[in-house]
């Protein structure tokens, strides 16, 4: 692992605070169509929580496969998108999101 990436790994590990305000812009920047930055955002979060082998059996999808829907170039079906960021929401313990969006 990278230094870089090892220290967001840290910090998101031990801060849940941080990890939901990672997840909520990787879902925003979903919405803003940055798809590329989200699922690498995701991805750290999965690094830092759960790990891939455990999001794998938990939500029955592939642990390779995993790995290549949230890498750089991942370009997963919106169903597993959907499951993935489920799942991340779920085990930070929250219930119900709200975005609020500002007008240009």
């Amino acid at each position: 692992m990278k230094p870089a990436k090892n220290l967001i790994a840290q910090e998101l590990r031990k801060d849940k605070k941080l990890r939901l305000v990672h997840l909520q812009d990787a879902i925003l920047s979903l919405l803003k169509g940055d798809k590329r930055i989200a699922l690498l955002m995701m991805r750290d979060i999965v690094n830092a929580t759960c790990g891939f082998p455990k999001l794998s059996r938990d939500i029955g999808l592939p642990d390779k496969s995993l790995q290549r829907m949230l890498s750089i170039r991942g370009n997963p079906e919106s169903d597993n998108l959907f499951k993935i960021i489920d799942y991340l929401l779920h085990q930070e313990g929250v219930e119900d999101i709200s975005i609020k969006l500002k007008s240009a």
